[in-house]
Order: C-alpha cells, then structure tokens, then sequence
C-alpha cells in the first residue's frame, strides 16, 4: 500500500488525488492528512523539502510535487490515461504548467497576508494578484468551442479554480470568465471532483 501525505486544503494535493479516482487506484493509496507547518511534520513526511503531497511508495523513494506524483500514477493503469501520447500531449502539460504556476502565485498571496503587520509586500501580493489575473484572461481567451478532454489539465484547472474560491473569493475570478466557469459548474458532479472538495 502506498501512502499519500496531503493536506485537505492543498490544491497540488486535490490535483493528485483526483489522478487517484480517475486512474481507479483507491485501493493502492492510503490517504494521510496532516499540516506541513506543524512542529514534527518534518519527522513524518518522507521527503526532507516537508513537502505535501508526497507519496511513499512501496518500492523506491518517495516522491514530491505533484507533476511528478500525478505523472507516477498515470503511468500505473492504462485505464483512462490523462496525458495523451500526440501532440495534444504538450497542451495538457503546459496547462498543468500554467495552473501549477497560479497555484503558486495564489498560495504566495495567501501567505503573506498571514504575515504580521508591517511585514507584508502589498507590492508582491498585487504582483502575484496580477499575473492569476492575466493566466485566466489568456485561458478564457483560448478556450476551445468543443468540450475539452477530462484531463491532467482540466485536472489541474478545477484544483486551480476551486482554490481560487476557497481562499481568495474577493477575486471573483468569474465576474470576466464565462467559459471557465460554465466549464467549471459542467464538471461539478463528476466523482472525482465531488468526493475532494476542499473543507470550507
């Protein structure tokens, strides 16, 4: 049995277990919930960067970052593969990429607001703000007319979103993105997106 360190409110660790229903692994992976943060935690997950997710297997290292956990998974079951082997390959990973990389930037600004008083950059917090911003533009702007495949991509886009809602709602990330978000309430009932809404 392999073990999956998360933390509930982490959208790289959505994005993985997500891969895990989709894949139909549930029974490979054990689930192990905790804070990265806490005292000790540096003692229980098995990768020195403290890093969730992170998953042990049962042979090998363990692994960190969800990009390469996602792509560890994907590689276990030829059952609904979510990286297509053509070209349509280099546009799921780059909107992983591009989805990893707001994640990033939203978990930066969340972050520094937890900052004391007279420690936080506004300036850095607008910075990261701004260039969510200008992802989603781009992504809206781009969206396909046909219904995209469910995906490593659109994977990561509703761990992207639905994070975006969960700890900045005030970005109302909606109000100028019809697409994504009629995408978004189209995908709302499918398994592996209800069974890990983060906890509110």
């Amino acid at each position: 049995m392999m073990k999956l360190y998360i933390s509930p409110t982490s959208p790289y660790a959505r994005k993985v277990r997500m891969v895990i229903i989709e894949k139909g692994l549930e029974d490979l992976v054990e689930e192990i919930s905790l804070n990265p943060l806490d005292d000790g935690a540096v003692d229980v997950i098995p990768n020195p960067l403290c890093l969730v997710p992170t998953l042990e297997r049962e042979r090998g290292s363990a692994l960190a970052d969800s990009h390469l956990i996602c792509a560890f998974l994907d590689s276990l079951s030829t059952r609904n593969p979510l990286v297509p082997d053509d070209d349509a390959r280099w546009d799921v990973l780059h909107l992983q990429s591009l989805c990893d990389g707001m994640m990033d930037k939203a978990f930066s600004a969340v972050m520094e607001r937890r900052r004391p008083e007279g420690e936080r950059s506004e300036a850095w917090e607008s910075r990261w703000l701004v260039g969510i911003d200008r992802t989603l533009d781009a992504i809206e702007e781009g969206w396909p007319n046909d219904e995209p495949a469910f995906d490593l991509g659109a994977i990561s886009l509703i761990s992207l979103l639905t994070y975006l809602d969960l700890r900045l709602p005030e970005r109302a990330w909606r109000s100028s993105r019809p697409k994504l978000a009629a995408w978004l309430e189209s995908k709302a009932a499918r398994d592996s997106v209800t069974r890990t809404v983060y906890p509110s």
